[in-house]
């Protein structure tokens, strides 16, 4: 089943998610849907916050959907080495029609289990990794925004909050009026994090984060991660 993209603004995009801890069919069918929707998207990765559940599920596909053996899958995922860095252009599905230029290790090494529980090691490079970081920032309450410059990002932040009252506008137009807008909660979280610059999920949430205070060891000079 496609279910709704999760926009910026919303509160389940703002916080780490939960670590799964047992696997049920419910796990089973929110990856299915997860694949689904990344594939509708389209995209070529996608964490369950983005699809409004807080758990720490994420898929990618650097093929876009052309070659599913490309297809990887990964809950309770945790990175346990980087190597080099990558320094290229990167959207969100989450905040469709911006993008920038982040930087991300070259090649990055995941750690987690599968829909079985049995523990995987995932290796990717190049758009795979900077695939893998951008899907645990989600599930860690990072958004990529968070990695630019202030001035940059403040700048993409307030056209997208232009954008999003915008289309609620559009929505609530023909309904109870604009003035219903003011009141969607996306609308009023976006305004605040535009409003408020770093905010408290922003560039200080991501340099205080566990996970992202640890370095991850360098992966051997001699290693090769597989193409994905």
């Amino acid at each position: 089943m496609i279910r709704p993209i999760v926009l910026w603004g919303n509160e389940v995009l703002e916080k780490p998610s939960d670590s799964v801890t047992n696997i049920t069919q419910a796990e089973v069918q929110l990856v299915q849907d997860m694949i689904e929707t990344m594939y509708k998207a389209p995209g070529v990765g996608l964490a369950a916050p983005q699809i409004g559940v807080s758990k720490r599920v994420m898929v990618t596909d650097a093929s876009g959907g052309e070659d599913k053996d490309h297809l990887l899958t990964i809950l309770n995922p945790e990175i346990v080495a980087i190597d080099g860095e990558q320094y290229e252009e990167e959207g969100c599905l989450s905040i469709p029609g911006f993008s920038a230029n982040v930087a991300r290790p070259k090649k990055v090494v995941l750690r987690g289990i599968d829909l079985n529980g049995k523990e995987i090691v995932l290796e990717g490079s190049d758009l795979v990794a900077r695939a893998f970081c951008h899907e645990l920032d989600h599930l860690n309450g990072i958004f990529f925004l968070d990695h630019l410059s202030f001035v940059k990002r403040d700048i993409i932040k307030r056209k997208a909050l232009g954008q999003i009252v915008k289309d609620a506008g559009k929505k609530y137009l023909t309904r109870e009026g604009l003035k219903k807008a003011v009141t969607d909660a996306a609308v009023k979280n976006a305004a605040k994090r535009a409003a408020g610059g770093v905010g408290k999920v922003g560039l200080r949430q991501g340099l205080t984060h566990p996970q992202a205070r640890s370095k991850p060891p360098s992966l051997p000079r001699t290693a090769t991660p597989s193409p994905g």
